[in-house]
C-alpha cells in the first residue's frame, strides 16, 4: 500500500491500485545485459472532461539494454540504428522495479476520459454576463466584410 501511494504521487494520479511486473535479465552484447518484461497496472486517474475519477488498466511491454561504460559505443552498434532502443551505462546493479515503474509511467494515458464523457466546448465570461460566442471571440472577423466592401468600390 505504501509503494502504491508513492507511485501515485510520482505519477500525479489519485491512486495506483496495483502495479506488477514480470521481467528477465539475460547476458547481452559485450559484457552487458538485456532486460525484457511486461508491467501491468491498475490506476485511478481524473477524467479530462468531467474531472471525475476514471479507472484505467494497462499492460505494457518493455525492453532495456545495459553495457559497461567503456563499451557503450560497441554495444550501441548491436542495436537497430533506426530503432528506438538505446544502451544505458551499467552500474553496480540493475533495479528491475525502477525499470518497471518507468515503463508504467510512459504507458499512462495523459488524457484519460470516461467512456460516456462528451466535450461540448467551453463558454467563457464573468459571472452574470452572457458567455462569449465563437463569433464574438473573433475580434477581427468584421475585417473580412470591410475588405470585401473596399474591393467593390
Amino acid at each position: 500500500a505504501q509503494e502504491c501511494a508513492a507511485l501515485a504521487a510520482r505519477y500525479s494520479v489519485p491512486a495506483v491500485r496495483a502495479l506488477r511486473y514480470a521481467a528477465t535479465a539475460a547476458p547481452w552484447g559485450p559484457g552487458g545485459w538485456r532486460v525484457k518484461g511486461v508491467v501491468t497496472a491498475a490506476l485511478t486517474q481524473v477524467c479530462v472532461v468531467t474531472l471525475e475519477p476514471v479507472d484505467t488498466d494497462f499492460a505494457e511491454p518493455f525492453e532495456r539494454f545495459f553495457a559497461p561504460k567503456a563499451r557503450l559505443d560497441e554495444a550501441a552498434g548491436l542495436l537497430d540504428p533506426e530503432g528506438e532502443e538505446t544502451v544505458e551505462a551499467l552500474g553496480e546493479a540493475i533495479d528491475l522495479g525502477e525499470i518497471a515503474a518507468e515503463a508504467a509511467a510512459l504507458a499512462i494515458d495523459p488524457y484519460p476520459r470516461k467512456p460516456e464523457a462528451a466535450f461540448d466546448g467551453v463558454l467563457t465570461g464573468p459571472p452574470g454576463v452572457a458567455p462569449l460566442t465563437d463569433e464574438a471571440a473573433r475580434p477581427f472577423a468584421g475585417l473580412a466584410t470591410l475588405k470585401g466592401k473596399a474591393r467593390d468600390r
